[in-house]
């Protein structure tokens, strides 16, 4: 059932009515407090800033593997939300982990060819 909350542009609100309602969770007026309480988690959980805590520092796969344990469990235990930036968190890891690769290597070759220049070769 579609709410029958009419807007200040004359139309009909277009939401579906909570149960045992005329109107939508927006519009109804016994949801007043619960509507205010989930405005602002709403809110809070916009604040991404504030849930993850301190500076990590990434330097070493090491670091990326503690990162990402941490970011494992908590988005276990429900401290930090599973969408966009626990994603973000392993995506950037996955990225930092092949430039570490390559860097690696370019260093290992760089070894090489300075020993071979040194051997003569």
């Amino acid at each position: 059932m579609t709410c029958t909350y009419i807007k200040s542009n004359g139309n009909q609100c277009e939401a579906k009515t909570i149960e045992g309602s005329n109107y939508c969770f927006f519009h109804n007026p016994n949801c007043k407090e619960k509507r205010a309480i989930a405005v602002t988690k709403g809110g809070l959980n916009r604040k991404h800033y504030e849930v993850y805590g301190e500076e990590v520092k990434i330097e070493t796969p090491k670091d990326i593997k503690d990162l990402l344990g941490k970011v494992i469990n908590g988005v276990w235990t429900g401290d930090l939300p599973s969408n966009a930036p626990a994603n973000t968190i392993g995506f950037l890891s996955r990225c930092f982990l092949d430039a570490h690769e390559a860097s690696e290597v370019e260093n290992r070759l760089d070894l090489l060819e300075d020993r071979l220049s040194k051997a003569g070769i």
